[in-house]
């Protein structure tokens, strides 16, 4: 916390970062807090959101 300003200061994610964020964390509420599978729609939407990430990473290669 900055003790000047009174506020937090998280890095900044970028949105590709951030929609993995999210999408591993929906996965473990459900996993563990539910205890069922990820609903059909959302687990295609981050699939697809996980293999964009995967062919960007092998573009830079």
């Amino acid at each position: 916390m900055n003790e000047e300003k009174g506020k937090w200061h998280h890095p900044r994610l970028s949105d590709r970062d951030l929609l993995l964020c999210i999408g591993r964390d929906l996965k473990r509420i459900y996993e563990d807090t539910l205890r069922q599978a990820l609903p059909s729609d959302i687990e295609a939407v981050l699939q697809k959101i996980e293999q964009a990430e995967r062919e960007r990473i092998l573009r830079k290669q």
